[in-house]
């Protein structure tokens, strides 16, 4: 670990960034969690963005940049690392933030001066930030841990994840979409694929997020047996559309489906897939929020997950029958259902014709 990170230091360096000027305020942005939370970071940094302006050049470091850079860029970043070097880096800049949920300002690498002579206004939305967040320090001390309880709060208060960040920075609730520039490489010809004649499924989870046993499914996800009864279902309905798997190495190959390039894509690349599909189907996963930036329609299985909190408006959200929303009730919720059950009921409870019916709904809209 220590050789990869002298290595990653070595490559910033190369760079020869600018890392200091009379008229422009660099920021340093660590970003955690999975993919989802990427997307949803992209449009408060967008906004951050757009609020100051050419002045703010803004570095962005996450687990894995090579995956995340080709969204990010929609928000206007400069540049996306590895966050193995964020803390080595982050005295470089003018003002350093960790965002996921929350954003926390490490105010003891601050250039104060610095950046009160460019545009003082962006110490004083710091500080905005900051007190606009107070009444959930608990939650933000205590990360992912209380996240469940987090959710439940801002649900409360009319929040969802889309909105949360931008609405305690005082900015407008962001629009779902993002202008993300995809590659095309020809792979829908390729593929056999006509836009709009396809809808796409995942069965997966964040790969990052830390399981004991990773022979066990998570509570998040489907049943493989059900998806293959609703890919049963929908080529019955409708044979004329193609069904084709994404993602990538956690989650198993669907049976029935026309194409799989599970593991055989890279994220852009199924992002542009995704973007021609005429619905995804999926549990609550990265897939669904980067899918929904794109202007795709999913349909979505919540299981533990709180889905007033995590929803999107347009998707066709499907609530559990039985029990939901336990994240993080216990440190083992991905792995274990909380009361003891030998699979995770909630998820379980979603039969498959009830995914069908809402895909049906969409389809309907554009077929």
């Amino acid at each position: 670990m220590h050789r990869k990170k002298v290595v990653l230091k070595k490559q910033f360096n190369e760079k020869k960034l600018e890392l200091h000027s009379n008229d422009r305020i660099f920021a340093c942005i660590r970003i955690t969690g999975g993919i989802g939370d990427v997307v949803c970071i992209t449009r408060w940094v967008a906004q951050l963005k757009h609020s100051f302006g050419e002045a703010l050049v803004i570095d962005i470091f996450f687990v894995s940049p090579e995956i995340a850079d080709f969204i990010l860029e929609a928000a206007g970043v400069r540049n996306v690392f590895s966050d193995l070097i964020f803390r080595r880096v982050s005295p470089l800049y003018d003002i350093c933030m960790l965002v996921n949920q929350f954003v926390t300002i490490n105010w003891s690498y601050c250039k104060v001066e610095h950046i009160c002579s460019i545009n003082p206004g962006l110490l004083a939305f710091a500080a905005k930030v900051e007190t606009s967040l107070m009444p959930y320090r608990k939650y933000i001390d205590l990360h992912p841990a209380l996240d469940g309880l987090f959710a439940d709060q801002a649900v409360k208060q009319n929040l969802n994840r889309k909105d949360f960040l931008s609405l305690m920075s005082g900015f407008d609730s962001p629009s779902p979409y993002l202008n993300i520039k995809l590659p095309d490489n020809g792979l829908l010809i390729k593929y056999g694929l006509i836009p709009k004649k396809y809808i796409t499924i995942h069965d997966g989870w964040d790969k990052n997020f830390k399981l004991t046993d990773y022979n066990v499914r998570p509570t998040k996800s489907y049943p493989s047996k059900y998806f293959i009864t609703i890919i049963e279902l929908i080529k019955n309905a409708y044979p004329e559309i193609k069904i084709v798997q994404l993602g990538g190495n956690v989650g198993s190959n669907i049976m029935g489906v026309d194409i799989n390039l599970r593991g055989k894509l890279n994220l852009d690349c199924s992002a542009f897939i995704l973007k021609s599909s005429l619905c995804h189907i999926d549990t609550e996963s990265g897939l669904v929020h980067l899918a929904t930036s794109l202007g795709v329609k999913c349909v979505v299985i919540f299981g533990p997950t709180n889905y007033e909190f995590y929803a999107y408006e347009r998707n066709q959200n499907i609530i559990p029958d039985i029990c939901g929303n336990c994240m993080w009730v216990t440190d083992s919720w991905m792995e274990k259902c909380p009361i003891g059950y030998f699979s995770a009921k909630c998820t379980d409870s979603t039969k498959p014709e009830k995914v069908f019916k809402a895909v049906s709904k969409v389809l309907e809209e554009k077929v």
